[in-house]
C-alpha cells in the first residue's frame, strides 16, 4: 500500500503517467548512486542487474570454508573465469560486491536483508580464514578486520540488499489460446502495434503448436530480441535411443493415434508393435525436420548428438543448455529469423522439435508490457516432459486467459470451450487467473449482402452483429460454466468478458473508427492488469523508507528506542496470533470437506478406473500402454485425441468436495488469510507521534511492513497452487507401483494383464490411498502456516533489530541530499496519482491557505470535521484509464448537495455515485455499507483487506437535481468505472 501523507501543495497536477515515469527514473538514478556509495567496489547497480539476468554459472570459493554461511554463496563465472571480487547467492542468484577482506559479514547482511528465513547459528557465522589461498592475482583477500568494521560491513550489505530488491516485480501473464488461423498472431501484433512481428496462420505457413511464444517489453535497448529456450539434450537423446530400439519392430501399417476402433483383434503382440511404430513415426518426423535426413539405425545415437553436428545444423547452444539469442533492428527481420524455431514448414533445418519456448522482447512497449507478458499457448500440454511442465507452470501463472476464435458462430465451436475443460484445475483453484476473456476476431467482416450499404449502415451492421455475439456468448458461458465459476472464482459476475475485435487496425475499413475495433479496450485491460501505478509507488516508497533508515543511522541513539522496539514486538506478536487463528479456522473447514471426499472416493474409484481403462480395441490398447508408461497420463499426438489423466480422475471426488471451501479460503483475489495479513499494521504512527526522535526509523518500518505484506500475499498465491495439486500428486505416488508393474507387460494378453494390475492395486490400497492424500494436503497447509508465521516473525524482527541496534553508523554514507530529493519525488507522485498514506496524518487536515480564492474544485469544509479527514483537496484529477486530466468545474465540499462524487480505494479503483443530500451523509452511508459488507463496494473492501477508513472521496460535479441519474451514467462511462476496471456494479 502507499504511504499516505497530508497534501502539502495545491499546485495543479500534471499528467499521472508522465509524473510517474519522471519521478521513477529520478528515484532509480538516486538509488543507483546510493548503491555505489555503499558498495566496497563502487559497483553500478544496473550493471549487476544485467549480469544477474545473464544467469552466470556459480563456482565454489577458492579456499577452504571455515564458516557454514559459504554454503549459500559462491563466485560467478564471467567469460569463462571465476570472478573472486564478486559473490553470488545460490538462493536468489543476486551478485554482491565482495569487500577487500575475508569477513563473511557482508554475506550475513545479505541473508538478513533478502533471506531472513534462513536460520544460521552464530558459531557458523565466524569469519573465514583462507587456509588454502587462491591465485592472489584474482583473489586479493586480506585477513584482519576489526569487529566494528564487520558490523558496518554487515549493515551496508543489508542496505544494498534492500536497494537491490526494489527492482524486483512480478510479471503478469496473459495466456492466449485458440486454434491455428483463429487470429492470435494478428491480435497480438495489433495490440503491440507491430504489423510484421508474429507471422499469422493465414500467411501460408504452418505454426508448430507445441512451441510456446511469450511476448514482453524490451526495457534495455531499441532492438527486437528473441530468446530461444530448448528442451534438455538428455530428453532428445532418450527419444533417439527409443527410436533405435523400436525401429526393428515398426511395420508398414499406419494407424491413427486416437482411433476408436472396435476391432476384435486380440493379438496383443501385433498391437504392441503398432504402438511402437506410431511413437517411432512421431520421432522420425521430428528427426527429419531437424537433421534434414532420415534416421539410420546403423548410426550410433551419440554420433547424432555431437557438438560438431549441432554446429553444422546451426544451434551449438543446444548441447550447452544455453539460450539462443537473436537480435534484430526491425520486427520483420526478427519474424523471419524465428521461423525455424516456431514453424513446421520453414526452409532448411527446422529447430522446432527441440524448442520449448520463444521469448520475444519488443522495444517501445513499456506502457503495455513492462509488467505484462502475452503468452501464445497450446490448448493442452505436450508429450515432451519439459514442454509439458513449462506449459502447466505458465497456465497456472496466468492472471488472465484469452480464448481467441472467429466471430462466425464462436460458441458453436467445441475447441474454444474445450480449452476451459482442459485447464479448469490449473487456472481456477490451482492457479491465479482472475479473468477469462472470449475474443472474437474478424469482427469487421460483412456478409455478401452488405455491398450496397452506406458507410454508416455498414458500421451499424457490424456493431449490431457484435452485440448479438456478445450476448449469445455470455448466455452460453453462464449456462455451461455456472458451477465452474462458483467453485473456482469468488467474483463470478465480473469474471467472464467478451470482446469483438478487428485485427485490421493497420488497414482499417473506412466505415470503422479505431475504438470500434475494441483493440483500445484490450490495451486498457492490459494497463489495468499491469498496475504500473502500484509498482511505481512500491519502488518510490521502498526507496523513501531505505533512505529514512540511512538518514536515521547518522543520528545519535535515544533512550526511548528500547521502549519503542518493545511496543513494536508486542504488536508484531498480535499480528502473528491473528494469522495463526485464521489458519486454524481454515484447517477445521478443510477437514470436514476432505472427510466426505475420502468416503466418496473409496465408493467411486472402481467405476472411475473401469471407465478410464476398461475399453477394448486397437486404439485403446495404445492408450492403455501409453497411460501406464507415463505414470497414469495419456497424451494424444493428434489434436482430435483427448487427454486421459487417471490420477486426476481418481482425485476428482475429493476436489469436488473441497472446491467451494478452497475457493473461499484461497481465492485468486482475496481471502481470509490474506485479509488477516492486509488488515494488520504495526503501531508505527502512534510511536512516531509519541517519539519524534525515531520518526525516520518508523517510516522505514512502515515501508518494510508494506513490502512484507506483498511478499506474503505472493507466497500464498504460489503455495496454494501446490496445496491444490498435491491431491493428484499423492494419488499418482500411491498408484506408481501399479503403473510400473503394468508397463512391463508385453505380447499376448497384455491389455488384460495391465487392467488387472491396476484393479488389484486399487482394491488393495483404496482404504489407505485417499486418507494419505488427505494427510498430504494437510501437511502442505501446515507447511504454509509454519512458513507464514516464521516469515512474519523473522522478517519484521530483523527490521526491528536493525532499528534497535543502528546508531551513529560510521560506514553508512550521508544521504541527506538524496533523502530530500526522494521525499520530494514521493510527495509529487502522490499529488499526481491521488495517493496517500495508509495511516492517519500526523496533523489534522485543514483547508490550505491560498493566494487566490478557489472558484472550482473540491476542498475540505474547513470545520475540521471527521468526514473531511478522508476528503481529497483538488482542482483536477487523472482519468485512471485514459491518463487525461479531468478538471472540476464547480466548487464543492462535504456539505454540498446534488452532486456526482468519486470514491477511491487503496488499490486506486474508482466508484462513481450520486446523492441529492449532503455529500458527507452519503459517505457516512457508504462507510456503514463497508462495515456490513452489504453491497459491491463493501464486498470489494472486505475481499481486499481494506477498511472504511481507507476510502478517499471528492465531488466531481454539482448538478441540477433532476439530472443526477443521467450525469452519473455519463461519468461512469467517461471514467470507465464498471467492474472489473472500477467498482461500479456491471449489471450486464
Amino acid at each position: 500500500m502507499d504511504i499516505w501523507e497530508p497534501s502539502t501543495s495545491a499546485l495543479p497536477v500534471a499528467d499521472s503517467s508522465e509524473v510517474q515515469e519522471a519521478e521513477l527514473a529520478e528515484v532509480k538514478d538516486i538509488m543507483n548512486a546510493v548503491y555505489k556509495k555503499l558498495s566496497p567496489q563502487d559497483t553500478d547497480l544496473n550493471t549487476l542487474i544485467n549480469l544477474m539476468k545473464s544467469k552466470p554459472e556459480i563456482a565454489d570459493p577458492q579456499f577452504k570454508r571455515k564458516s557454514q554461511v559459504w554454503k549459500y554463496f559462491g563466485h560467478p563465472i564471467i567469460d569463462g573465469k571465476v570472478d573472486c571480487t564478486q559473490t553470488i547467492c545460490r538462493w536468489c542468484d543476486k551478485i554482491i560486491p565482495r569487500p577487500a577482506t575475508s569477513s563473511t559479514s557482508y554475506m550475513r547482511g545479505h541473508i538478513k536483508s533478502c533471506h531472513p528465513d534462513i536460520s544460521l547459528e552464530l558459531t557458523d557465522l565466524s569469519d573465514d580464514l583462507p587456509h588454502q589461498q587462491a591465485d592472489s592475482s584474482t583473489c586479493n583477500i586480506e585477513v584482519q578486520e576489526a569487529e566494528d568494521q564487520d558490523t558496518d560491513t554487515e549493515l551496508n550489505a543489508f542496505l544494498m540488499g534492500k536497494i537491490y530488491d526494489l527492482e524486483s516485480s512480478k510479471t503478469e501473464l496473459v495466456g492466449v489460446f485458440g486454434k491455428t488461423g483463429a487470429g492470435k498472431s494478428s491480435l497480438i501484433n495489433a495490440i503491440i502495434g507491430e504489423k510484421n512481428l508474429l507471422p499469422s496462420g493465414g500467411s501460408g505457413g504452418k505454426a508448430c503448436t507445441s512451441v510456446m511464444i511469450q511476448v514482453q517489453a524490451n526495457m534495455t535497448d531499441s532492438n527486437y530480441i528473441a530468446e530461444i529456450e530448448f528442451i534438455p539434450a538428455e530428453e532428445w537423446k532418450d527419444d533417439l535411443e527409443n527410436l533405435k530400439k523400436m525401429i526393428s519392430a515398426n511395420g508398414d501399417s499406419d494407424d491413427s493415434d486416437d482411433s476408436d476402433s472396435n476391432s476384435n483383434n486380440t493379438d496383443d503382440s501385433s498391437v504392441d508393435d503398432k504402438n511402437r511404430k506410431n511413437d517411432g513415426d512421431d520421432i522420425k518426423k521430428k528427426f527429419k525436420a531437424l537433421y534434414g535426413e532420415d534416421f539410420k539405425a546403423s548410426v550410433e545415437v551419440d554420433d547424432y548428438m555431437t557438438e560438431k553436428k549441432f554446429r553444422e545444423i546451426g544451434i551449438p547452444e543446444f548441447l550447452k543448455s544455453k539460450l539462443k539469442l537473436l537480435k534484430c533492428e526491425k520486427s520483420s527481420d526478427l519474424s523471419k529469423e524465428i521461423e525455424r524455431y516456431t514453424r513446421c514448414d520453414s526452409k532448411g533445418s527446422q529447430y522446432w522439435p527441440l524448442v520449448k519456448c520463444v521469448t520475444i522482447k519488443v522495444p517501445n512497449a513499456s506502457e503495455l508490457l513492462q509488467h505484462v507478458a502475452l503468452v501464445d499457448l497450446p490448448g493442452t500440454g505436450d508429450r515432451n516432459k519439459s514442454r509439458d511442465e513449462m506449459w502447466k507452470k505458465l497456465v497456472q501463472n496466468c492472471a488472465a486467459v484469452w480464448i481467441v476464435s472467429d466471430k462466425c458462430r464462436p460458441g458453436s465451436e467445441s475447441k474454444p470451450w474445450k480449452i476451459l475443460d482442459e485447464t479448469i484445475s490449473l487456472i481456477g483453484n490451482g492457479g491465479e487467473c482472475q479473468s477469462i476473456c472470449f475474443i472474437c476476431t474478424k469482427s469487421d467482416v460483412l456478409d455478401t449482402s452488405s455491398g450496397n450499404l452506406s458507410k454508416p449502415e455498414k458500421k451499424k451492421s457490424v456493431l449490431q452483429s457484435n452485440e448479438e455475439v456478445k450476448k449469445t456468448l455470455q448466455e452460453e458461458f453462464k449456462e455451461e460454466y455456472q458451477s465452474f465459476v462458483k467453485n473456482h472464482f469468488s467474483e463470478d459476475s465480473d469474471f467472464f468478458h467478451v470482446f469483438t475485435v478487428s485485427s485490421t487496425v493497420f488497414n482499417l475499413p473506412d466505415y470503422l473508427e479505431e475504438e470500434d475495433t475494441e483493440i483500445p479496450k484490450l490495451k486498457r485491460f492490459l494497463e489495468y492488469l499491469s498496475d504500473r501505478h502500484s509498482k511505481t509507488n512500491c519502488y518510490v516508497n521502498g526507496a523513501y523508507g531505505i533512505l529514512s533508515l540511512m538518514k536515521g543511522a547518522k543520528t545519535q541513539g535515544t533512550d526511548s528506542k528500547a521502549d519503542v522496539c518493545k511496543e513494536l514486538e508486542t504488536s508484531l506478536q498480535k499480528w502473528i496470533n491473528k494469522v495463526d487463528e485464521s489458519m486454524e479456522k481454515c484447517h477445521t473447514a478443510f477437514n470436514e470437506c476432505l472427510d466426505k471426499g475420502v468416503s466418496e472416493s473409496v465408493k467411486k474409484c472402481d467405476k472411475v478406473l473401469a471407465r478410464a481403462t476398461g475399453k477394448k480395441g486397437c486404439g485403446h490398447h495404445k492408450q492403455m500402454k501409453s497411460l501406464v508408461q507415463n505414470n497414469g497420463i495419456y497424451k494424444p499426438k493428434s489434436k482430435k485425441g483427448r487427454k486421459i489423466n487417471l490420477n486426476e480422475k481418481l482425485s476428482n471426488s475429493m476436489r469436488e468436495k473441497i472446491d467451494p471451501t478452497f475457493c473461499k479460503t484461497f481465492p485468486n483475489q482475496a481471502g481470509p488469510i490474506r485479509k488477516a495479513i492486509n488488515t494488520f499494521t504495526l503501531v508505527t504512527k502512534s510511536l512516531r507521534d509519541k517519539h519524534k526522535e525515531v520518526a525516520l526509523q518508523m517510516t522505514f518500518l512502515k515501508t518494510e511492513e508494506d513490502k512484507l505484506k506483498r511478499k506474503l500475499v505472493d507466497f500464498i498465491r504460489e503455495e496454494k497452487k501446490n496445496i491444490y495439486s498435491c491431491l493428484e500428486e499423492s494419488i499418482q505416488e500411491s498408484m506408481q507401483p501399479a503403473y510400473n508393474k503394468a508397463a512391463r507387460h508385453e505380447g499376448k494378453g497384455m491389455m488384460k494383464k495391465m487392467q488387472q494390475d491396476l484393479k488389484d492395486h486399487l482394491t488393495a490400497s483404496k482404504s489407505t490411498m485417499f486418507e494419505k492424500a488427505k494427510r498430504d494436503m494437510f501437511g502442505r497447509m501446515a507447511r504454509l502456516k509454519t512458513t507464514l508465521l516464521k516469515t512474519l516473525q523473522e522478517d519484521m524482527q530483523t527490521s526491528i533489530d536493525i532499528v534497535k541496534n543502528i546508531q551513529s553508523a560510521k560506514s553508512v554514507p550521508d544521504v541527506t541530499e538524496e533523502y530530500e530529493k526522494v521525499k520530494m519525488c514521493h510527495e509529487k507522485l502522490k499529488r499526481a496519482t491521488g495517493g496517500r498514506e495508509n495511516e492517519t496524518p500526523e496533523k489534522p487536515r485543514v483547508a490550505h491557505k491560498r493566494s487566490r480564492p478557489r472558484t472550482a474544485g473540491h476542498q475540505p469544509c474547513g470545520k475540521n470535521c471527521s468526514c473531511c479527514r478522508q476528503s481529497a483537496d483538488l482542482e483536477e484529477f487523472t482519468n485512471p484509464h485514459t491518463k487525461t486530466i479531468v478538471r472540476l468545474e464547480t466548487l464543492t465540499t462535504c456539505e454540498t448537495t446534488n452532486v456526482i462524487y468519486a470514491i477511491q480505494c487503496p488499490c486506486s479503483k474508482l466508484y462513481i455515485g450520486k446523492t441529492s443530500t449532503a455529500l458527507k451523509d452519503r459517505i457516512s452511508n457508504h462507510k456503514s455499507s463497508i462495515r456490513g459488507k452489504v453491497d459491491t463496494l463493501g464486498e470489494h473492501f472486505d475481499q481486499h483487506g481494506h477498511t472504511e477508513n481507507d476510502l478517499r472521496f471528492w465531488a466531481i460535479e454539482k448538478v441540477q437535481r433532476g439530472d443526477l441519474g443521467q450525469a452519473e451514467a455519463r461519468w461512469i462511462n467517461e471514467l470507465n468505472t464498471l467492474s472489473p476496471l472500477g467498482l461500479n456494479e456491471n449489471k450486464a
